[in-house]
């Protein structure tokens, strides 16, 4: 014991000198020594450090040194006793008006016939630090788990490859008491329900910081019925889909669940005030498609948090698929239809998908291809936690966009820069409808009077344009989790090259050039809201990016309408031409090196040619 003694000596010696770490340190070499000689001196020594450390104020350490000690079964009154009298007595009387305090203000979300009296709880949450507790049994005498009382611990990559951190969840009987905490830090607006007749549930109301942790999405119910009879009268309010500890009554409760979910998709119990996400459809004569996605659409449990809308663009053929859709739309009033009155042309499908969403935000998917449902709550999730800060969700598909990176983006040049010209697909792009509609971004494609504006990159990638109008003023978010994967498109064709070769439309050399034209029009168009610096390096990526997709199509084996020798001369020659009409001011160093840039795309093509006539004619001499 005098060895011990000696030790706490030092440690406090260095500590009154500012030298707590040091102090530390003493006492666990000392630890490490007596450990090989005598197991119940380390324990002793391990004892004093926990008091050493409750005199500098480190009461989170202090604690888990006391609770170790505990779980040997050393000095376990002592501690108990210690914890008494330092934690718990000095604070009873906060304990108490803190939960009434909570009982009161929460009396709404609370749906059983007693509350529970704050002598009834089994244990005590011991405050440590600000926002951490250790539970204490009551009973037991004994110093149970850490409980961190905050908001969100967990980065998005950590929540988006995790379990499901957006559907509602009901903890039932057996279920320990930090998991609900835990789901509440992974997502605070996450729905949690409590079903149970006993106390477990009210503990929580004594922590201060309950109202910041649990917020308003949570309910205590006292029965199964009192639970039922609460969401036929709340028909908005996301239907527990998750359970904890439900044991031998999961079968009742899932029936119950799904005969609710069939109401909800009635016309009697559909509830679209607070539809989270429309997924829409865009369709033209090809009803069979649109109604196969559908069908897989329907398999997803949400009910109120999502809608289903096809506008169908006044197709002539392959009308039978749509008819079933207006037919089952009867059944299951997710499903929304609108047909045009007549064909106005272009893309205009898109922008009247988005202005007739219901949903806060609005998923456009192409109809051959179909919705990853196993991932749709990912992105419910994003929409519950950014969709009040953000206007548009870049989604991953399994071969478009599917390196996107988990990240939010703040509006203008960082947003800008991550959306340019980089949809080529229609499939993954996610509008808050509300931004779509404050900023007027049919507007940037002419709809609908006017398709495009005459603009041929917005007919083209009117999703683009109006994606990149949003990120000019509005944060983005891009996310690398798969929500859709792409069928088979059927190609334009406009006519036979050499060989009888289909020409694609989109890859003739004259439609990339009046596409580069167009993002000139609506670089121009935004200059007063972008920097000329973004300007001028947005338009050098669009002269990059028309050269690479030529030269991949080259790659595939495609045909354009001329050579490809020419096609390049075609694009380099426009691509230098295009720079004077950039109305920000370009000088000559800088013209200079655009011109340098562009020529390099030629130079490594005519390169590649002459090596590639080279060889051959070194095989026919063979």
């Amino acid at each position: 014991m005098q060895a011990i003694n000696e030790v706490i000596k030092k440690a406090e010696c260095l500590a009154q000198n500012g030298k707590i770490e040091k102090g530390l340190e003493i006492f666990l070499d000392a630890i490490d020594e007596c450990q090989p000689v005598s197991e119940e001196l380390a324990n002793e020594t391990a004892f004093q450090m926990g008091w050493f450390l409750f005199g500098q104020k480190f009461y989170v350490e202090s604690i888990e040194t006391w609770k170790k000690l505990q779980e040997k079964g050393y000095r376990k009154d002592v501690i108990s006793q210690i914890m008494e009298e330092a934690f718990i007595m000095p604070n009873v009387k906060e304990f108490r008006s803190v939960y009434e305090k909570n009982l009161e203000e929460h009396a709404k979300q609370i749906h059983t016939r007693t509350s529970c009296h704050f002598e009834e709880f089994p244990y005590w949450f011991i405050p440590a630090t600000d926002g951490v507790y250790y539970l204490y049994g009551k009973i037991s005498r004994e110093i149970g788990g850490k409980v961190v009382a905050s908001g969100s611990m967990y980065s998005d990559d950590e929540i988006l490859g995790g379990e499901n951190a957006f559907d509602a969840t009901v903890f039932w009987k057996d279920w320990d008491y930090i998991e609900p905490i835990k789901t509440k830090q992974r997502n605070s607006k996450q729905m949690v329900y409590f079903l149970s007749d006993g106390i477990l549930p009210f503990s929580y109301l004594q922590l201060p910081e309950f109202g910041d942790v649990f917020q308003e999405e949570w309910h205590i119910f006292g029965s199964l019925e009192d639970m039922k009879l609460f969401f036929q009268e709340h028909k908005g309010l996301p239907l527990p889909r998750l359970y904890k500890g439900i044991r031998g009554d999961a079968e009742v409760f899932r029936a119950w669940i799904e005969s609710e979910h069939k109401f909800r998709c009635s016309q009697e119990g559909r509830d679209s005030r607070d539809v989270l996400l429309t997924i829409g459809i865009p369709s033209y004569n090809r009803g069979h498609r649109a109604l196969k996605s559908i069908e897989h659409l329907r398999k997803l449990s949400y009910d109120s948090e999502v809608e289903f809308l096809v506008c169908d663009n006044c197709s002539q053929v392959n009308v039978e698929g749509y008819r079933e859709i207006e037919r089952l739309a009867e059944s299951d009033c997710r499903i929304a239809y609108y047909r045009f009155p007549d064909n106005p042309g272009g893309n205009i499908t898109f922008a009247e998908t988005v202005e007739r969403a219901s949903g806060k935000f609005c998923f456009m998917v192409s109809d051959e291809d179909m919705v990853y449902l196993d991932n749709v709550w990912k992105y419910l999730y994003l929409i519950q936690k950014y969709g009040d800060r953000i206007g548009f969700i870049k989604a991953a598909g399994k071969y478009n966009y599917w390196d996107n990176v988990n990240g939010y983006y703040k509006g203008g040049e960082e947003a800008f820069d991550k959306l340019f010209w980089s949809l080529n697909y229609l499939s993954g792009s996610i509008f808050s409808t509300e931004k779509h509609r404050e900023l007027k971004l049919s507007e940037e494609y002419g709809w609908p009077t006017d398709p495009a504006g005459g603009n041929e990159f917005a007919k083209a990638y009117p999703h683009n344009a109006a994606a990149m109008r949003c990120a000019v003023e509005e944060d983005i978010y891009t996310c690398g989790e798969m929500l859709f994967q792409e069928g088979k498109d059927d190609f334009e064709k406009i006519g036979n090259g050499a060989e009888g070769q289909g020409i694609l439309s989109y890859a003739r050399v004259d439609s990339r050039l009046k596409q580069l034209a167009g993002i000139t029009l609506l670089l121009n168009k935004w200059k007063d809201m972008l920097p000329p610096r973004v300007i001028k390096n947005s338009y050098a990526r669009a002269v990059s990016k028309v050269f690479w997709m030529l030269k991949l199509y080259q790659q595939q084996g495609g045909i354009v309408e001329c050579s490809f020798r020419e096609a390049y001369d075609r694009v380099l020659r426009a691509s230098v031409e295009g720079i004077k009409a950039l109305e920000v001011v370009v000088s000559d160093r800088v013209y200079a090196n655009m011109v340098t840039s562009y020529s390099q795309w030629y130079k490594e093509y005519v390169d590649e040619t002459a090596e590639e006539e080279g060889n051959d004619k070194q095989v026919k001499s063979i």
